[in-house]
């Protein structure tokens, strides 16, 4: 009784303080005497007291009763003190309930045995009340911090739900999954760095971006709202990939801090699948596979840094032509890929991934047997990185719904459709000129589209117009301005030609002008769009092209065969750069 006196006598500041919330402890211990001794300490000590003489009775009160602490003797029959610790620390999952262990134990080994079962300091008897009430602040202290971390924790991890959910319906929600293409994404935590969009332009392309910013979880989240803004505004507009990925580098290293910034991989693929525009920066290098599914064709690899650390982004020449046959497949990745690691910390690495690629067939999605792959090697191995694959297959398939949406208003406005009378307090007329120098900056499309998408048009009949207006100027510039041959099209060869010369024109280009005139009739029935776009170029000889155009299949010269079958009138004036266009839709 002389140490209960003595253990009474220490300044209980804590304890005062704390009289109504010190909690409940658990005494376990087979002799009555010593569970009669501490618990009056205890209860001094503002302490609720429940006793277990042995460890069974212990793991049933830890269960019924929900103690804060828990004094735990090591020699007991039946379940002793080292089982009932470690039993009792399994199921303490998400809270912290301090086990001080009490014993006449002296051993260093046995001693360690305590801490290895679980319990979180050790006394041995007999012990001085000092000593004990001091350790008993001790784990009180490092109870209510791990209640305060928790808490912390449980508020952090619902309002990283509750971003999740807004991020999914901004970014990941919004997305078109053409038939075919696969995207798998395996985040390292509750928000993923990684980030896949993909979007149809007005006039059916499709764009895929995947992006990669530093770091995983939310931090490395901040970044996408905004990319994913300004890709799906500027695809609805009709922007080229190239105009869409500098409008993300400018606003990324706008607002990002230094130390967060995106490698990314941008493809386009136009909807007659004429060629795929490849973009990567950062990435690894994008795979193509061969229709059987069984074969790497060519690695395109990155051209510039990630998006977000220089203000100035490269020009055209960085997006990379990928002439690619039916069937084949592109497959983008994160660097979480090839850096997942197994338990002896051996990366999974770039052959693995393309033999893993090299064992699927055509039937089968790669990101699948990739992913199987993956789980072999890394054998449950935590995650360290976000992990994403993004397969598009090369096939018409991928644009059907886009193809549909486009031919809507074809198929329901023929050419003897009759159009009624035209209410002018829905009518519109805006005009645009670009001269000279500008003609190399401005590509006046986008302009365009966003004024038409503002006029309230359905989208079937903004698809059509966008394919309208994309033949237009591309003929205007090309071949009035420029005064490119279409002939030089006609081979794979020579279209990288056509393209190169183009761009060294377009460099050059001190005058010239393209001038667009657009008006527009909206009524109960559909509507009418006027276009007339006029080039300082010398002409041509527009019977002759649509003449020779019917003879033969050339793949130069049918814009003006498409412009005519998506038209209701198309009038050439002489010498042939002045054209007036009529697209009529009915709803």
């Amino acid at each position: 009784m002389q140490t209960k006196n003595t253990s009474l006598s220490i300044d209980d500041t804590y304890f005062s303080h704390t009289a109504q919330n010190t909690g409940k402890a658990l005494i376990v211990d087979d002799e009555a005497t010593n569970r009669l001794v501490l618990a009056a300490l205890l209860g001094q000590l503002n302490f609720q007291v429940i006793e277990a003489h042995d460890g069974a009775q212990a793991l049933e009160l830890f269960n019924s009763e929900n103690p804060d602490i828990i004094f735990m003797d090591i020699m007991m029959p039946g379940i002793d003190g080292y089982e009932a610790t470690a039993r009792i620390k399994s199921q303490c999952e998400d809270r912290f309930v301090p086990i001080i262990v009490l014993t006449a134990i002296t051993d260093e080994n046995a001693l360690a045995q305590c801490i290895t079962a679980g319990g979180d300091d050790v006394l041995t008897k007999p012990f001085d009340a000092n000593i004990l009430k001091s350790k008993i602040h001790s784990m009180l202290r490092i109870r209510d911090l791990h209640r305060r971390i928790s808490d912390i924790y449980m508020k952090m991890k619902h309002e990283e739900r509750l971003a999740e959910t807004v991020f999914s319906r901004a970014v990941t929600a919004r997305n078109v999954i053409p038939d075919g293409l696969q995207i798998l994404l395996r985040p390292a935590s509750v928000f993923s760095g990684d980030m896949v969009l993909t979007a149809f332009s007005p006039g059916g392309d499709l764009h895929v971006l995947l992006g990669d910013f530093t770091g995983h979880g939310l931090s490395a989240a901040i970044g996408a709202l905004p990319t994913a803004e300004v890709f799906r505004a500027m695809v609805a507009k009709g922007f080229g990939g190239d105009s869409i990925l500098a409008s993300i580098n400018e606003k990324l290293y706008t607002m990002l801090p230094t130390d967060i910034f995106m490698a990314a991989c941008y493809v386009h693929i136009p909807a007659d699948l004429s060629h795929a525009m490849l973009f990567n920066c950062g990435m690894p290098e994008v795979l193509v596979i061969d229709k059987a599914g069984t074969r790497i064709k060519h690695h395109a690899q990155s051209k510039h840094f990630p998006l977000g650390i220089d203000p100035v982004f490269p020009p055209r020449e960085s997006f990379e032509r990928l002439e690619l046959e039916p069937g084949d497949r592109l497959c983008l990745y994160t660097d979480g890929v090839t850096e997942s690691c197994n338990p002896q910390g051996e990366e999974f690495g770039q052959q693995r991934l393309e033999h893993a690629i090299s064992s699927g067939d055509a039937s089968g999605s790669s990101c699948q047997v990739v992913l199987s792959f993956i789980d072999d090697f890394c054998q449950h191995e935590p995650q360290a990185d976000d992990i994403t694959l993004v397969e598009i297959p090369f096939l018409h398939e991928i644009f059907g719904k886009a193809e549909q949406a486009a031919h809507q208003v074809m198929d329901t406005a023929p050419k003897n459709a009759h159009v009624s009378a035209e209410d002018p307090t829905d009518s519109f007329r805006f005009s645009l000129t670009l001269m000279g120098k500008r003609l190399r900056h401005i590509d006046p499309l986008p302009l365009i589209m966003n004024e038409l998408h503002e006029m309230k048009l359905p989208k079937p009949a903004l698809s059509n117009a966008f394919t309208i207006l994309s033949e237009l100027l591309v003929n205007a510039l090309d071949h009035g301005v420029l005064g490119l041959d279409s002939s030089l099209k006609n081979s794979t060869h020579g279209f990288v030609q056509y393209l190169d010369e183009r761009e060294r024109r377009l460099h050059e280009l001190q005058n010239g002008s393209v001038a667009i005139e657009i008006g527009g009739h909206l009524n109960s029935t559909g509507g009418r769009l006027e276009i007339m776009v006029e080039d300082s170029g010398k002409g041509f000889d527009f019977n002759a092209n649509i003449n020779n155009q019917q003879q033969n299949n050339s793949l130069s010269g049918r814009g003006i065969t498409l412009l005519r079958t998506l038209c209701h009138s198309l009038y050439y004036t002489a010498p042939g750069n002045k054209v007036e266009a009529v697209f009529v839709w009915t709803d």
